[in-house]
């Protein structure tokens, strides 16, 4: 009956398309919503308690730290973080990854809720950020929730992927009365395949950077002996790949497991999956559940080795390089300096990568096959000898930092200007 009942729905909305009803639809809603918007927008100008809510879903996505606490400590502004069911996992599942995430931030002093049913009604935002575009939580916790309210995003990580319609082309983005965006680079792509209105996008750079740049002398007192690797694998797996497929997990997860063994003494690998990679493996018909369990397992229980599925900004600075297939690491980990190499997927004709992104691409180490790795960690991370390190510094300065103001601190200026 379901079955029937789902099919009946995807006919009549495919019916509905190619008439181009739905695409009148969602004009008259966008319309709407930029009204209820505009009136939000001036009743703020006269208030002197606006409320901000920050809409969580995984703590490692949270690009959010500095702006929070430009509006924490401004008392014009309230800040609230609400953290959202992951309704992709079961109940037990989820309930555990809520709880999780609570703690974390309860851990580092947020005002942070856990217990919100709908944050619209219970806590009345003014402003809302969001960290993920998807529909991976309750619709209390999605953009169509907050109509009357400023939505705004910051990508929950740079978008470097070739198909970009994936992240401009959503409904998502002409809800949100500002998109801040990483680079002029990006606006432009935006513009090539969205309708996106000109006045919703500030180019603000990318806050997730504002906590890698390193320190002066950070790495002074550091301990070179043991070379810290992180190793952090895509979740595009084969058959859960979504038209990516970046990673190379199912390639080397063995030769990672042995490497530390190889390499006795010399170096340390902490295994950082992104957040989906597990719930893809758990559905593969080769992985499943408990064989995931016991690989995540054998890496939390290392004497040397180590798994992190939170967040990462630490992890960052206290590493010597990074080892990886993700696409926003390619940017996030640039700045800090040190080596990275990139996993290439030789299944692939063509990088996947969009303008910025083969960029970004082009200043990588790369391998394809397990000796390829072993040089790089030979020669780069243990001989020291970074080649590439000048290209990279070069790149950073030119298009990631490039100012005395960090993007959280445009952010922050951008809403006061707008509001006062």
């Amino acid at each position: 009956m379901k079955s029937a009942l789902l099919k009946a729905k995807i006919l009549i909305y495919r019916i509905l398309s190619l008439t181009g009803i739905i695409k009148i639809v969602n004009n008259i809603q966008f319309k709407m919503i930029k009204k209820f918007q505009e009136k939000k927008f001036f009743e703020l100008k006269n208030k002197r308690n606006i409320k901000v809510l920050f809409i969580v879903v995984f703590d490692s996505v949270w690009k959010y730290e500095q702006l929070y606490k430009f509006f924490e400590k401004d008392k014009r502004f309230t800040p609230l973080i609400s953290i959202a069911p992951y309704t992709n996992l079961s109940e037990n599942e989820s309930k555990n990854q809520l709880n999780s995430v609570y703690k974390e931030f309860r851990s580092k002093g947020y005002n942070v809720r856990k217990d919100l049913k709908n944050p619209k009604t219970e806590y009345d935002p003014d402003i809302v950020f969001f960290t993920v575009p998807y529909g991976y939580t309750k619709k209390e916790f999605q953009i169509s929730n907050y109509k009357s309210c400023l939505t705004c995003y910051v990508p929950y990580a740079f978008v470097v992927i070739s198909r970009i319609e994936l992240h401009y082309s959503k409904p998502f983005y002409r809800k949100l009365w500002r998109y801040y965006m990483e680079t002029k680079i990006h606006k432009k792509m935006c513009k090539t395949v969205s309708n996106i209105d000109d006045n919703n996008i500030y180019v603000s750079g990318y806050p997730g950077l504002d906590n890698l740049i390193p320190k002066p002398n950070s790495d002074k007192k550091k301990n070179n002996s043991i070379k810290s690797i992180i190793w952090a694998p895509h979740h595009s797996i084969s058959q859960f790949g979504a038209g990516l497929n970046y990673s190379s997990f199912e390639a080397f997860h063995v030769f990672f497991k042995q490497i530390m063994e190889i390499y006795d003494n010399k170096i340390a690998v902490v295994f950082k999956p992104h957040p989906l990679l597990k719930g893809n493996l758990y559905k593969s018909d080769e992985w499943g559940k408990k064989k995931t369990d016991d690989y995540y397992s054998y890496w939390k229980n290392h004497s040397v080795g180590s798994l992190e599925e939170g967040a990462y900004e630490d992890l960052f600075s206290s590493s010597d390089a990074l080892i990886h297939d993700c696409a926003s690491f390619m940017a996030e980990y640039m700045v800090t300096g040190k080596p990275l190499l990139y996993l290439a997927n030789m299944k692939k004709n063509n990088t996947g990568f969009n303008r910025f992104g083969d960029m970004l691409y082009e200043k990588h180490y790369k391998a394809s096959a397990e000796n390829e790795i072993s040089e790089f960690i030979e020669k780069v991370v243990i001989g020291e000898d970074d080649f590439m390190k000048n290209v990279r510094q070069g790149f950073v300065s030119e298009f990631l930092i490039n100012d005395n103001e960090t993007a959280s601190q445009k952010i922050y200026k951008n809403i006061l200007n707008e509001l006062t």
